[in-house]
């Protein structure tokens, strides 16, 4: 049980709206953490290939 087995069978609706509040939070967050590390890499495989072609003249 999400409140560690308690007399009451399970956690409350409050609790149950925190957990999902609180989750929803974090999916955002890990969403907005990987398009900035997308556009990161995007950025370094920009940059690695005009060295490349610098490199090729």
């Amino acid at each position: 049980m999400l409140n560690g087995g308690g007399g009451d069978g399970g956690a409350s609706a409050v609790d149950m709206e925190m957990l999902v509040s609180s989750l929803n939070r974090m999916h955002v967050e890990t969403i907005g953490k990987l398009r900035y590390l997308e556009m990161r890499q995007k950025q370094m495989e920009d940059t690695l290939s005009k060295i490349l072609d610098k490199l090729d003249k």
